[in-house]
């Protein structure tokens, strides 16, 4: 995966959620300000990573080396892990407010997959954002323009950013029924946990790289995580305990001298942030199947396991990407590989393929994601899926329909 790739992609979801007359003159800025302040991370490069000293259990390959004693007995993982074991999943469109029209998205959802956030189409100045809960949907008052929710916890508090001053993008929270703006301009929110700790990502604006931040209030101002010196980074997710998953990656080249250029080929590494802020880089394999790791995120924490990816290859034109699960208490990883990009990757190891369709488990299983009714035909029907649940029963995201346009879909597995 590239940055080029990635900035493709945010053009290609947006085209399918947004009117082109809709503030055509400003969304190219938002579109560089949302890829840096909340893009997806796994970046495929042509210099490998060099990390020593792993332990891992591949799942595509022969015996593995024995893991690498802890220094001191290792915590049981929680007994709420799940054992996923679905057949099939089933689409069904999510409710809409009265008198809205059906454009709408889906664009995260709580680890349960009871709460789901996203945001309607009315264009007529009604407030935008939404929130379902229990299969009801609600909408939510906001300030801004183009107001997006990223995240929202178990206990139904949402993060999320909009615009304000002309092309200022601020970070918002949810919580007990209200919507209120966190510290800090040029940032956005992008996960929250149950007490209402979030994270998300804030730079100096006018197009420098954006560094990962976390506000550990709703009052807080909001305190930057660790990156190594001459790094940039992204917090992607936030567990009960306080631990964040991320990534980090070289700054380019010319952002320290204020441009936002394209670059295509930064390699990245997944880390974790431990609740007291100091970073802890995972361990990944030198090289799977023969080829060298060249890059690597976190994308999702929980109950001490993350997930995210790995990309392994030996040039652009010959990259394979592959699902990756850490146990954060033993340092163990697991791995297989997907097809094509992996769009949305959850702490269990459960992932959905940037190609239509397959929900990919750790352990090479697949269960197909139908098209919900009144889909076009072929990649027209293309699902954008944002939320896998910890057990894998519920999927969320958002598919076009004809004459729709695009509308939040959740996919209940059995």
């Amino acid at each position: 995966m590239t940055d080029l790739n990635e900035l493709l992609a945010d053009i290609g979801d947006r085209a399918r959620t947004y009117d082109v007359t809709e503030r055509a003159l400003v969304l190219g800025r938002r579109r560089r300000n949302n890829r840096r302040l909340a893009g997806m991370g796994g970046i495929a490069a042509v210099v490998a990573l060099s990390i020593l000293g792993v332990t891992y259990l591949p799942t595509t390959q022969g015996s593995p080396p024995p893991p690498a004693a802890p220094s001191s007995p290792a915590p049981a993982l929680s007994p709420t892990t799940p054992a996923v074991n679905v057949a099939k999943c089933v689409p069904q469109r999510l409710p809409m407010p009265k008198g809205y029209p059906p454009k709408s998205v889906v664009t995260g959802g709580d680890p349960t997959g009871r709460i789901l956030v996203g945001r309607a189409y009315p264009y007529d100045g009604r407030d935008r954002l939404l929130i379902w809960e229990d299969g009801k949907v609600k909408v939510i008052r906001h300030e801004g323009e183009d107001p997006d929710f990223r995240d929202v916890s178990s206990t139904g508090i949402a993060v999320g950013s909009s615009y304000v001053d002309g092309d200022v993008q601020v970070p918002w929270i949810y919580q007990d029924g209200s919507l209120r703006r966190l510290k800090g301009q040029h940032a956005g929110a992008t996960a929250v946990n149950d007490s209402g700790v979030a994270v998300g990502a804030m730079d100096k604006g006018g197009g420098s790289d954006a560094w990962p931040v976390i506000w550990r209030t709703p009052t807080a101002e909001p305190a930057r995580l660790e990156v190594p010196a001459g790094m940039t980074g992204k917090a992607t997710g936030i567990d009960a305990g306080g631990t964040i998953s991320g990534w980090v990656r070289p700054l380019s080249p010319s952002a320290e001298r204020g441009q936002n250029p394209v670059v295509p080929v930064i390699p990245s590494r997944a880390v974790v942030w431990q609740p007291d802020g100091t970073m802890r880089e995972l361990k990944v394999p030198d090289s799977i199947d023969g080829n060298p790791v060249i890059a690597a995120t976190a994308e999702d924490v929980r109950d001490g396991q993350v997930g995210g990816t790995l990309t392994a290859g030996t040039s652009r034109t010959d990259v394979r990407e592959y699902v990756v699960q850490w146990n954060l208490a033993t340092g163990e990883a697991r791995w297989h590989v997907v097809a094509s990009r992996a769009k949305v990757v959850n702490a269990v190891g459960l992932a959905v393929s940037w190609d239509r369709h397959p929900l990919l488990f750790l352990e090479r299983a697949s269960v197909p994601l139908p098209d919900v009714a009144g889909a076009p035909d072929g990649h027209a029907a293309n699902p954008d899926v944002r939320l896998i649940s910890a057990d894998g029963r519920t999927v969320a995201g958002y598919q076009p329909v004809n004459g729709a346009g695009p509308v939040a879909v959740v996919w209940r597995c059995t």
